[in-house]
């Protein structure tokens, strides 16, 4: 069984950063990255699925399939079900 963790969508970085720079007017002292649930949540790759119109995974977390673009996939690893 394969596990990974995403990158998240761009969309939710900008909105982010936006928020952040809106509350506080500086974004130099803005919380890492590193601990955004994004970053952080782990994923069971269930399919690597190919078509006409491009490849993607299907990934479950927390008993929600969902189906994302394999350029997000990262730290993809091995492990024991």
């Amino acid at each position: 069984m394969k596990f990974c963790k995403l990158t998240p969508p761009v969309g939710v970085c900008r909105m982010c950063v936006d928020t952040w720079e809106t509350f506080s007017g500086n974004v130099d002292q803005m919380p890492d990255c590193n601990t955004c649930t994004y970053n952080t949540q782990e994923y069971k790759i269930l399919d690597f699925v190919h078509t006409l119109f491009g490849s993607y995974a299907l990934v479950e977390a927390g008993g929600k399939v969902q189906r994302v673009s394999i350029s997000r996939i990262k730290d993809l690893r091995e492990g024991k079900g």
